[in-house]
């Protein structure tokens, strides 16, 4: 895996604790717990599988995720998809987003 950073709003950080502690409440120390980062790495990879692939049981197309060439097609359209995923969770928050042109101006 690489590393890689990202800075979110607080009420995603704030669900994604929320979703985590869902799932780890149940968990054993051997089984180990999750984090965060396998959390969001694996939102991705489904979100990737879902939007792209239509079928998250073909275990070819799944197989197809984890190719490289593949998945570097697929990131152009990856920042279309944040987007519309973000309008939805301010929608629902009641809060509305900015759009920003190319030069960080807000319209």
């Amino acid at each position: 895996m690489k590393k890689f950073s990202i800075y979110m709003d607080e009420h995603l950080v704030f669900f994604l604790d929320e979703k985590l502690a869902e799932i780890n409440k149940d968990r054993t120390e051997e089984e180990g717990k999750m984090t965060r980062s396998q959390l969001i790495n694996g939102m991705i990879k489904k979100s990737i599988v879902e939007n792209y692939f239509g079928d998250e049981h073909d275990k070819y197309r799944m197989a197809l995720a984890h190719n490289d060439e593949v998945l570097n097609r697929l990131v152009e359209h990856i920042n279309d998809q944040t987007n519309a995923i973000f309008q939805i969770i301010h929608l629902m928050n009641g809060t509305e987003i900015l759009e920003e042109d190319s030069n960080g101006n807000e319209q």
